[in-house]
């Protein structure tokens, strides 16, 4: 453990130590054993704890159209995928929340299931978007859900869409002859000659 803003500790010299715990590939309960020593002083404490993982169900999102969509239409940009270790996880629609930047785009996104079971879960799910606007869009999907009475949110990888470009509206300016033109008679010089 440190408190030197490094290896897992957020801010040096405030009093708080920390430590990167390593990656545990299997859930359960594991024994930890902590020390702490000061060299200087020929002081240690130890202490052994138990540490419980448990593993969570997270979302995949796999992008199907991101870029050409057309406005004012229905469009599937996205299959989402549930998950708890490698299984297939069953959750509501409703648990699967979605956040965007965007400079001006609006749109509307559905959530559908593909894969309903008789209570109406699903472990995939098609996110179809409708939009009136031109313009791009970085969209992220969460799982925000309570899983063993702990609630819990999960992000999966976000996707940028895009519609297809704005028309560029030019002025033309057409010249145009005048619609009843009058044929002129050149001058014609009268001479009196008197004889």
């Amino acid at each position: 453990m440190n408190d030197k803003g490094v290896n897992g500790d957020a801010y040096a010299g405030d009093g708080y130590y920390s430590m990167i715990i390593p990656d545990v590939n299997e859930p359960g309960e594991y024994d930890v054993e902590v020390k702490y020593s000061w060299p200087n002083y020929g002081t240690s404490i130890s202490d052994l704890t138990k540490i419980n993982f448990e593993l969570f169900p997270s979302i995949i999102t796999d992008p199907l159209t991101l870029e050409d969509i057309n406005l004012n239409q229905n469009t599937s940009i996205a299959i989402i995928e549930s998950y708890l270790d490698d299984q297939e996880y069953f959750i509501n629609s409703e648990d699967i929340k979605w956040a965007v930047s965007s400079d001006a785009m609006e749109f509307d996104i559905k959530i559908n299931p593909v894969n309903p079971i008789q209570d109406g879960r699903a472990s995939k799910f098609e996110a179809s978007i409708n939009t009136t606007q031109y313009g791009k869009a970085n969209i992220s999907f969460s799982l925000d859900s309570v899983y063993k009475n702990q609630k819990y949110v999960v992000y999966s990888n976000s996707i940028v869409i895009a519609t297809i470009p704005e028309p560029i509206i030019e002025k033309v300016i057409v010249k145009e002859e005048p619609k009843n033109q009058i044929n002129t008679i050149p001058k014609i010089k009268l001479m009196n000659s008197l004889i």
